[in-house]
């Protein structure tokens, strides 16, 4: 992650982005803020479950409820 911070802060740019989802870690949340971002927004989104659509496996993100 350092190694990608220090990239895109190379650049002339004034936002750095990372965007996270409930399919990501349960972790990510708290690696992000350790490495150095703060949380802008909370935004609650409905989307088909990529596990149900077939896009991801139907076993990855074992800690989100499968529900459908």
């Amino acid at each position: 992650m350092n190694k990608a911070i220090a990239r895109a802060w190379s650049r002339p740019i004034k936002r750095f982005w990372v965007h996270t989802c409930t399919l990501d870690h349960p972790a990510a949340l708290d690696f992000y803020r350790r490495s150095g971002f703060v949380p802008y927004a909370f935004q609650v989104e409905v989307f088909p479950d990529p596990r149900l659509t077939g896009a991801l496996p139907r076993d990855c993100s074992r800690h989100v409820p499968l529900l459908g």
